[in-house]
């Protein structure tokens, strides 16, 4: 599947700095995460196939608490060799198109990534 690189919301950030967020991702990642998510836009076509390999995935859920909404995570690989993690969170301001990507690096920084820029996932 494919992404094109988006700018974000810049909330991530406050998120993935909560414990309650972050070791969930740290031990699907094995590493502590970046404060900050890749966001990626997906064509119709790559949406349609996620949630239909969502379905048949190993993921975790992080339960909603105390003000903190539902997450759902996935391991995924970015570029087929980066370990990252998807981070579908119940409560999104996103559009339904876009896919939190998290991962222990800044991923545009290793990548070289700019908005614009396309990078695969598999799941």
């Amino acid at each position: 599947m494919q992404g094109t690189v988006v700018e974000g919301l810049q909330r991530a950030r406050k998120f993935l700095s909560d414990p309650y967020y972050s070791e969930p991702i740290a031990v699907l990642l094995g590493s502590i995460p970046f404060p900050g998510t890749l966001n990626l836009e997906l064509t119709e076509r790559n949406l349609s196939e996620l949630f239909a390999r969502k379905k048949t995935a190993k993921k975790s859920l992080i339960s909603a608490r105390h003000n903190r909404g539902a997450v759902e995570l996935i391991p995924a690989l970015l570029n087929d060799s980066v370990p990252v993690v998807l981070v579908f969170p119940e409560k999104s301001t996103h559009a339904p198109s876009i896919v939190e990507v998290a991962s222990g690096q800044n991923l545009r920084k290793m990548l070289g990534l700019k908005n614009g820029s396309v990078v695969s996932f598999n799941i």
